[in-house]
């Protein structure tokens, strides 16, 4: 992960040129110019689900802004969206995580965790933890090896995504 770095000037106009509603995660726009209108919703939504806003030249993540609106200085951290919604941007859903904090929110059970091992035709269901892969079996059906994850997921990463 890069961190923002931005000169004192970039992050003038950066609270120059936006607002930052914290209750409900929207940036609008209070300058305008040639493309953009005062009090319209600044941001795009990329394909990975983020909100990025093109300002100083660059696009930024709006969860690292609103970092930056509520708290004055730049996230030295990963910023996690903690109900796994990546385009809810309200101040009390985000928090500074390590990347393997982050890791943990995410629902590994779309991907990683789960995955058809055509060795034994069965579905395989794995989960990571500080770093160290643990098996947790090889089941029938998806569904089977998916509630073995999440299962797994609420014990060791309770604090960071478990339900």
């Amino acid at each position: 992960m890069r961190l923002q770095q931005f000169s004192m000037e970039d992050e003038e106009e950066i609270l120059r040129k936006l607002s930052y509603n914290p209750h409900s995660g929207i940036f609008l726009w209070e300058e305008t110019n040639y493309r953009k209108t005062p009090l319209t919703c600044a941001g795009n939504l990329d394909k990975s689900g983020y909100i990025r806003i093109h300002v100083v030249g660059r696009k930024v993540a709006a969860h690292r802004l609103a970092w930056f609106f509520s708290h004055g200085e730049w996230p030295q951290q990963e910023v996690d969206h903690i109900n796994g919604d990546k385009s809810d941007n309200r101040i009390n859903n985000l928090r500074l995580v390590t990347r393997s904090q982050n890791q943990m929110n995410s629902d590994k059970s779309k991907g990683f965790g789960v995955d058809f091992y055509k060795k034994y035709g069965l579905w395989r269901a794995r989960i990571t933890k500080d770093s160290v892969v643990k098996h947790l079996g090889y089941f029938e059906t998806k569904e089977k090896a998916k509630c073995a994850y999440l299962e797994a997921k609420q014990k060791l990463h309770k604090e960071y995504g478990g339900y």
